[in-house]
Order: C-alpha cells, then structure tokens, then sequence
C-alpha cells in the first residue's frame, strides 16, 4: 500500500513539477493571476512532500514572466 501512495505521489510531484517549470506567461495577461498560479503550483509541490528553495522559487517566476513584465 505504502508503495502504491509513494508512487501516486511521484507522479503527482513529476506533472506538477513540469507544468511549473514550462509556464510561461502569455503577453497581455495578468501577472497577478499568474504569479498565482505559479505559487499555488509551489505551494502544491510542498504539501507532496516537495519544498523548493525560496530563492529557486522567485528566480523560476521572475524567468517565466511575459517580456512585457521583466
């Protein structure tokens, strides 16, 4: 059963994870309600167990930003 959980959760952590790291944000489109869906994909990452570095976390957000943002 434990293995069964372990392996949901990596699969859950590995979509998250990728949907994350290949945002990106659309020119013309709240940053707000961006950056939001960034953090709650952060956020989501740590309730499975998975905390990102702070620093990581802000530079991956900043990266992902519309041209028209940075």
């Amino acid at each position: 059963l434990c293995e069964l959980f372990d392996e949901q959760a990596r699969s859950k952590r590995f979509e998250v994870s990728k949907l994350l790291f290949c945002s990106k944000m659309q020119e013309g489109s709240f940053a707000v309600q961006f950056i939001l869906k960034m953090n709650g994909c952060i956020e989501h990452l740590v309730s499975l167990s998975f905390v990102m570095d702070h620093e990581l976390s802000i530079d991956l957000i900043l990266h992902s930003l519309s041209k028209s943002h940075t």
